[in-house]
């Protein structure tokens, strides 16, 4: 008599084969996806990091030689840049401030901190990675609250309200945050300056 024995082969069919390499591609596609967000995530926060370094590097200067003066003149505004000079007492040599939304603050004809807001690619354009979009120095006003007297008032004509708006782009150059700087500077040497001026 004839023994017919089977034999069993054990392994994957092709829809089998075919569906995991189906999910292999896909858990892939998705960490490539992830880490490239998480670079483009870890770009942006170092680009506003700098940011915020610059931006309180730059009004802290401004801030320390605002306090020493007695005045200060604004010689051209426009849309898009502001200079400055601030005169001091006893005829020390004046300071001057050029803002431009494109170049950084410079002080004295050099550039205050590192400013470059272009990122050039590797085809040699260039992309908008951040970029001043105010910058303003006013005297406070009035507002509620306040205290109403005249020594109040004459400490609030001898202060300056300062605003800085740094814009942060994305890589369609498109605006994803905005960063606000806000300062309150009060200058002794403007407040006895503006004494002297009231009591001649």
């Amino acid at each position: 008599m004839k023994n017919n024995r089977l034999i069993f082969i054990e392994g994957f069919t092709l829809i089998e084969m075919l569906i995991n390499m189906l999910i292999v591609s896909t858990l892939t596609f998705s960490m490539i996806f992830v880490f490239f967000q998480i670079q483009v995530d870890m770009n942006l926060n170092e680009i506003k990091d700098n940011m915020v370094v610059y931006g309180n590097t730059i009004l802290d200067d401004f801030e320390l030689e605002l306090s020493k003066s007695k005045r200060i003149i604004r010689t051209t505004q426009s849309s898009s840049n502001t200079s400055l000079e601030l005169y001091y007492p006893n005829n020390e040599v004046k300071t001057k401030y050029y803002m431009s939304f494109e170049e950084g603050l410079w002080k004295n004809d050099e550039p205050l901190d590192t400013y470059s807001p272009f990122e050039t690619l590797p085809d040699g354009r260039k992309r908008l990675r951040y970029r001043i979009s105010e910058f303003s120095i006013k005297e406070p006003t009035l507002s509620l609250g306040d205290v109403f007297s005249f020594e109040a008032n004459e400490a609030r004509y001898a202060s300056y309200e300062i605003i800085l708006e740094i814009n942060l782009y994305n890589k369609s150059e498109e605006i994803i945050d905005v960063l606000k700087f806000e300062r309150r500077v009060f200058s002794p040497a403007k407040f006895i300056y503006n004494q002297g001026i009231s009591n001649v």
